[in-house]
């Protein structure tokens, strides 16, 4: 047998191997039911107030996590996670609490010191949306307890006339949570925010909006 051939066939058997060991340790943490692997059935993102031009708001993101010690064969109650918010670029950060810029997180979750894999696969789910280039990404990396609700809270400020929106999402090694979405239109006096897309802009249903006259 030729050299090229042993070396071909030898790492075929190293993949082989090393496939086996991640498929067993998976197969043997995860129970193999169809339940929900989404733990992140009860989140809300909310304003409290609508900033208008040069004004401030509190933004805060509540996860309430449920499932994950029913997802695990050894029922576990905990799960580290990745927090993200993203601020269209009429808006900005006056305060961002816990929250590091979203390269720093993305390198802390490909480190090579993770030997269950949690960080990097809630990473390649929250590399599926991207969000458009421009805007100010953030994230933070958090720990997930079954039945207890993680708050972030942040000061935003509105810095440009516009409708801009705030994007928000949690990962984990069970999955992604489905987008949360505020948008906030703003003038010079006035503004006003509601839940999910403007439906003046965008067609989808905007109800939930609030006014707040200055």
């Amino acid at each position: 047998m030729k050299k090229e051939t042993k070396l071909i066939v030898a790492l075929a058997i190293v993949a082989t191997v090393v496939g086996g060991i991640v498929a067993g340790y998976l197969l043997g943490v995860f129970k193999t039911t169809e339940h929900s692997r989404l733990p992140f059935e009860n989140c809300k993102l909310t304003l409290s107030n609508a900033p208008a031009l040069n004004q401030t708001a509190t933004l805060t993101y509540t996860v309430t996590p449920v499932g994950i010690k029913s997802s695990y064969v050894d029922q576990r109650t905990s799960v580290p996670g990745i927090l993200r918010v993203v601020l269209e670029n009429g808006l900005e950060w006056v305060n961002d609490n816990i929250l590091e810029n979203w390269n720093v997180i993305e390198n802390i979750c490909m480190m090579d010191n993770d030997p269950e894999l949690k960080l990097r696969v809630a990473l390649e789910g929250m590399q599926f949306v991207q969000p458009p280039p421009g805007n100010i990404v953030k994230g933070a990396i958090i720990t997930l307890v079954e039945n207890v609700p993680f708050t972030f809270e942040g000061i935003v400020k509105s810095v440009r006339t516009g409708q801009w929106y705030i994007d928000a999402r949690v990962a984990s090694q069970l999955g992604m949570s489905s987008q949360l979405l505020i948008y906030v239109s703003v003038s010079e006096n006035s503004a006003e925010w509601g839940e999910g897309y403007n439906e003046n802009n965008t067609g989808y249903d905007g109800q939930g909006a609030h006014e707040a006259l200055m």
